[in-house]
């Protein structure tokens, strides 16, 4: 598997699982994240033949607090792609094509545009102290 600054790939027995590993900053989406690592890690387990279907979830207590508002503000919201179709970043299974179905784990705080994993899904499964919340 692929090296990974903001997330994590593995394969065991059948199942490809997609890690956030962001810990200490709730797994917010930084601009590598957004703009590189995370269409990077679906299309490498979209395309192992070993995969036949993908567990997505996030190292830490939370599953993902969205974009890293601390990171935008410092770069002066430049962490994101844009273009005319802003935001210009396909972050989800389902903006990346995958056509395998995805399960997500969804421990502690999904907030924000972690909510967007939740939403483009097959199956969501919470642990009983997940919360859900759109700060926007």
């Amino acid at each position: 598997m692929t090296s990974y600054e903001t997330l994590e790939t593995t394969v065991n027995d059948g199942v490809g699982h997609l890690i956030l590993n962001r810990p200490e900053r709730y797994n917010a989406m930084n601009g590598q994240m957004m703009n590189h690592d995370l269409p990077q890690g679906w299309a490498e387990l979209s395309a192992d033949p070993n995969v036949r279907c993908i567990v997505f979830s996030g190292r830490g207590k939370n599953f993902c607090t969205g974009n890293d508002i601390k990171e935008t503000a410092e770069l002066g919201g430049e962490n994101i792609a844009r273009d005319a179709e802003w935001p210009a970043v396909a972050l989800t299974a389902l903006q990346n094509n995958v056509r395998k179905p995805v399960i997500t784990a969804i421990q502690g705080m999904c907030a924000g545009g972690g909510l967007y994993f939740a939403a483009h899904s097959d199956i969501n499964i919470s642990s009983s102290g997940a919360t859900y919340f759109d700060p926007h």
